[in-house]
């Protein structure tokens, strides 16, 4: 069972360890997956809380909460308690969670930590890998995470270059990490495949915009917009305030009033584009 949880409470006793290890080094939990990692914040007695990251495909990055363990006198780590006597929580990790440290291969060998846990290994069995990857890049994207999103998404598209998601994906991943080229060569064929995508269009806009290539990148918005739905929508919105925006630049009042009228109308009024229209005088 995963826990729809940011923290969960561990038993605390009145022994009091204050050594900690100042060899730890934390970071982002998306550097972590599939491994033991000791949690930033210790309990009350000065323990650290150990756990495992590792993904679930459906629900994403999860922490499996192994207990708590103090550091010796002489840096070497041992369990202060098991802390769970049944199940141990599954808890669902956060965009923002607390940064992590990973427990070095001799760290785990003192606490008797298996480095691929039989529990964990289900969530790695998987047939269709074209898919896996995709959904894995498609997690690490949504995290803000292009660049470890890069490798499972050239490898989904690789296995099945007709998949219009993978090929938004990856777009998407090239474009946020300056690759522009590359998020042309894969978003053109997708397009070619299933015309009906508003979303590859914008991400190919994006694309020729960040290039300079303002034909292209004024094109490509324009069939993003026509294939999105009637009604507001901030994707929608955003393409049309970037042709505003292009208009502008290239001295075309009259096309820059127009545009930006057409994103007020296809922006939702908690939009950030709302408001970036309305205080331009929209």
């Amino acid at each position: 069972m995963i826990l729809l949880l940011c923290c969960f409470a561990l038993p605390v006793c009145a022994q009091t360890n204050t050594i900690s290890d100042t060899t730890l080094q934390y970071q982002r939990f998306t550097k972590c997956e599939r491994k033991w990692v000791a949690l930033t914040k210790r309990d009350k007695s000065g323990r650290y809380i150990y756990g495992y990251v590792f993904i679930d495909e459906k629900a994403g990055f999860v922490f499996y909460a192994g207990g708590l363990f103090r550091v010796n006198k002489n840096q070497k780590y041992e369990i202060d308690t098991v802390a769970f006597s049944k199940e141990h929580p599954k808890v669902l990790i956060k965009p923002n969670w607390q940064k992590v440290a990973i427990i070095s291969p001799q760290h785990c060998s003192e606490l008797g930590l298996d480095p691929m846990p039989d529990w964990v290994k289900p969530y790695y069995t998987y047939t269709d890998t074209a898919t896996y990857d995709q959904r894995i890049g498609f997690l690490y994207n949504d995290l803000d995470e292009p660049a470890l999103a890069l490798p499972y998404l050239q490898k989904s598209w690789q296995l099945n270059t007709r998949s219009k998601g993978t090929a938004y994906d990856l777009g998407y991943a090239y474009n946020e990490l300056g690759k522009y080229d590359q998020a042309i060569s894969v978003l053109t064929p997708a397009i070619l495949l299933g015309s009906d995508n508003a979303f590859l269009y914008k991400q190919l806009g994006d694309a020729y915009a960040a290039k300079n290539d303002t034909t292209k990148a004024i094109d490509s918005y324009k069939r993003a917009i026509d294939h999105f739905p009637t009604g507001k929508n901030e994707a929608k919105a955003e393409a049309a305030y970037v042709l505003a925006d292009m208009y502008k630049k290239n001295g075309y009042a009259d096309e820059y009033k127009n545009w930006m009228l057409k994103a007020k109308s296809y922006s939702p009024a908690d939009s950030r584009y709302y408001k970036l229209i309305v205080d331009a005088g929209f």
